[in-house]
């Protein structure tokens, strides 16, 4: 269960699987999660015309990550997911590239 917790984890915050800490705990007969890691961020660029672009927030990404993290695993393993409680230590922030 562990490792499954730990895979799903790191796709949802688009980290390396190794990264990503997870701790298994019984929430009343269900199961929770909570999670230490990095949490994968666009970096800041401009658009056409100069304007920044607009990404997700922090916040919104780690919202996004909790719901597909609890959607996966109970889709996977079939236990209750009560809550996942994800704790960003840092950022892996994704450059994007230009086209030459």
């Amino acid at each position: 269960m562990s490792r499954v917790a730990t895979a799903i984890t790191a796709n949802a915050l688009g980290i390396a699987a190794a990264t990503p800490k997870v701790e298994l705990v019984d929430s009343h007969g269900d199961l929770a999660l909570v999670v230490s890691a990095p949490i994968r961020v666009q970096g800041l660029s401009t658009s056409e015309g100069g304007a920044p672009a607009r990404h997700r927030t922090v916040l919104e990404s780690a919202e996004q990550a909790q719901a597909e993290i609890k959607r996966r695993i109970t889709e996977l393993t079939g236990s209750t997911v009560s809550r996942v409680v994800i704790r960003i230590t840092g950022a892996d922030i994704k450059q994007e590239r230009r086209v030459r």
